[in-house]
């Protein structure tokens, strides 16, 4: 059995890291950039950007306005608290509103009504 926040380590914090990745190399930040401002290293950078890494959770275009707004305060030299934030923020709407429900069920072979992430 996989619990819901397995789900959000192991699919979806990766898929907000390589979206934010992507966002900071289109207002053209070098990957080594991207790689400290997300504590990350250069090669998980390079496969997020790639695709080769965190590709099997898709982001939702609203959830991605969402991390262009993160992406733009880091680009600006904003903190660590600001990515934190932003980050908590948008995976609790990814779990709240529903969105990680298909990639759950997918990943626990239920196919019950469940609706642990929206409490």
């Amino acid at each position: 059995m996989q619990f819901p926040c397995e789900l959000v380590v192991w699919k979806i914090l990766p898929a907000i890291k390589a979206q934010i990745a992507r966002n900071l190399k289109e207002k053209g930040m070098r990957q080594k950039d991207i790689a400290k401002a997300l504590d990350s290293t250069e090669a998980a950078i390079s496969q997020y950007l790639s695709g080769k890494r965190a590709a099997d959770f898709k982001i939702s275009s609203e959830m991605n306005e969402m991390l262009d707004v993160v992406a733009g305060a880091i680009a600006k030299g904003k903190n660590q608290k600001v990515l934190k934030y932003g980050v908590c923020q948008v995976c609790k709407a990814i779990r709240t509103q529903g969105h990680a429900c298909d990639a759950c069920k997918t990943e626990s072979g239920e196919k019950g009504d469940c609706d642990l992430c929206m409490k």
